[in-house]
């Protein structure tokens, strides 16, 4: 009887099938396609408002408070849960990117910051942010104009957000999360509400402060300036602003920048770290003093300097307003600055102008004062902290050690002492040396060093030979065998690990064995196309079995 040629034919496709799932079966998974940081760590912040204002009336009648013009960007290589607060000092990162392991940036810009006190608003922003798996994200919107109840009106609101955790990115440098926010004309603390009993002079104190702010960026970066090896890299974090103009009171007081021969429209603050020794700086650009005008009196403040409302209000012949509100104005400048020496963390802060007033009291509605207002213009905070060497720089070789290091010579070999060519040694008291060809000696209590051939020799307390010698392979392999295994005591290293190279090292370890392969070559794991390529061929011989198998059959079933 003729055999059946479909059936055969079926069970060579059966038999293809399964050498083929015996290929998948054996291969390594493919890992997904996350970029991550390999060496090093490295997180980077910046906080950064073109305003923010406040009002807070005895009793609660009214308490609202917001951070306004916002751009706001933090990245870690070691994620975000850190920074989902939304109290003071918060980046405000909300939870269900935060609590995402892979999350490493994130990116926004808001007319009116996270964390805002006592607003009925839906709080729009750009946001973006990138993880692991997911490394590019960006966003732009135009907000337009924008009332906040009490705390005032924005014009001309546009926000973008962009991040990016790419292997290009966190390897070569580049930008890893930035924000823009622009923001036109702006009136804050327009008025009080509906506050029954306040006396109707105080309306001349609203709007009491307007600005035209501009373009405040915030921006966290890698690049490789003073970095610590040639393919490392350090952390960057940047905020920059626009000094305003400020009319206080309904333009009664002006507060300029940098008079009239040093206009400075642009500020700038940076905190860098690349992990070297004094590799940690905070750089602010020159700061103009801040000029106030009151009537024909002209007062100037230098950065970290005040002055008190009630002198500016005098000087300006305006004893009036000093019925309705008292208070001081500071000029904050920059503080909290913080340099690491061994390069692994910067930080400061900037801040501009700040007035923090105090109402009238008012007979029956609030006789110990009506309540208090806060106003300022530009706050920023930057942070930049790295793991010490920087991020991306490693040592060449591998290091297996306990307590010391072993260190590679000129030639690639690992050693606890190295000798010119290459030779491993891990002696403890007296060495005996190794043949012309290569084969090691060890005694008991003597150590065993290498000869001019690099074959090396391993011993401890206890010797290697009696029952148990420590000969060399054919190409200079390591054997340190006690009954073919180096045990604690029997091994290659007390204190000291004899760690292995590419260029056919010693792998020995206390309870493992210490064979060499034929070409010197220790005994590593297998990883990536090392492990792939015997795989494949296993799979590759059971498809050759199964086709084997297949024909064999087709043999008898045709006999």
């Amino acid at each position: 009887m003729k055999p059946n040629k479909n059936k055969g034919l079926r069970r060579i496709l059966g038999a293809a099938g399964v050498g083929a799932l015996g290929i998948a079966l054996l291969s390594p998974v493919a890992p997904a396609n996350a970029a991550d940081v390999e060496e090093g760590s490295f997180s980077g912040g910046v906080r950064n408002y073109g305003a923010f204002a406040g009002v807070g009336l005895a009793d609660n009648m009214v308490n609202v408070r917001a951070n306004i013009a916002e751009s706001t960007v933090v990245a870690d290589s070691g994620g975000l849960a850190d920074y989902k607060g939304t109290g003071t000092g918060e980046y405000a990162v909300p939870a269900t990117i935060a609590d995402d392991d892979t999350a490493r940036a994130y990116s926004r810009a808001a007319p009116v910051g996270a964390g805002a006190v006592g607003l009925n608003l839906n709080p729009t922003s750009a946001e973006a942010n990138s993880t692991t798996e997911s490394p590019s994200d960006e966003a732009d919107q135009d907000f337009g104009n924008l009332e906040i109840p009490t705390l005032g009106t924005l014009e001309a609101l546009t926000g973008k957000a962009q991040t990016d955790w790419s292997e290009g990115t966190l390897t070569s440098g580049g930008t890893v999360a930035n924000a823009e926010s622009t923001t036109g004309d702006l009136d804050l603390i327009t008025g009080l509400g509906d506050v029954p009993g306040l006396p109707s002079d105080l309306d001349t104190l609203f709007p009491v402060g307007e600005a035209n702010l501009g373009l405040s960026t915030s921006d966290v970066s890698l690049n490789s300036d003073g970095a610590a090896c040639d393919s490392g890299l350090g952390v960057e974090s940047t905020a920059t602003w626009r000094f305003a103009d400020v009319n206080l009171f309904n333009g009664e007081i002006g507060v300029s920048w940098g008079g009239e021969t040093d206009a400075a429209p642009q500020g700038k603050m940076i905190a860098r770290a690349n992990g070297a020794a004094d590799g940690a700086e905070v750089e602010i650009s020159s700061l103009p003093n801040m000029s106030v005008k009151v009537g024909d009196a002209d007062l100037v403040i230098e950065p970290g300097g005040k002055i008190e409302l009630d002198q500016i209000l005098e000087d300006g012949g305006l004893g009036d307003l000093s019925d309705l509100v008292s208070g001081e104005i500071t000029y904050g400048g920059p503080t909290n600055i913080e340099e690491a020496a061994d390069g692994t963390h910067a930080s400061a802060t900037m801040g501009g102008l700040q007035a923090d007033l105090q109402l009238l009291s008012v007979p029956v509605v609030a006789p110990d004062g009506l309540g208090s207002m806060e106003l300022g213009f530009e706050r920023a905070d930057v942070f930049a902290d790295i793991s010490e060497g920087g991020i991306n720089c490693s040592d060449d070789g591998d290091d297996a050690s306990s307590d010391d290091s072993a260190s590679a010579d000129d030639n690639g070999a690992d050693n606890a002492s190295s000798d010119d060519n290459g030779a491993d040694n891990a002696s403890s008291d007296d060495s005996a040396s190794a043949d012309d060809n290569g084969a090691d000696n060890a005694s008991s209590d003597d150590s065993a060093s290498a000869d001019d051939n690099g074959a090396d020799n391993a011993s401890s307390d206890d010797s290697a030979s009696s029952d148990d010698s420590a000969s060399a392979d054919d190409n200079g392999a390591d054997n340190a065998s006690s009954d073919d295994s180096a045990s604690a005591d029997d091994s290659a290293s007390s204190d000291d690990s004899a760690s292995a190279d590419d260029n056919g090292n010693a792998n020995v370890a206390a309870g493992s064995a210490a064979n060499g392969s034929d070409n010197g070559a220790g005994n590593l794991p297998r990883t990536g196309s090392d492990a792939t390529s015997p795989m494949l061929g296993a799979g590759a011989i059971l498809l050759a079995a199964g086709a084997g198998a297949v024909y064999f059959a087709r043999r008898r079933a045709a006999k």
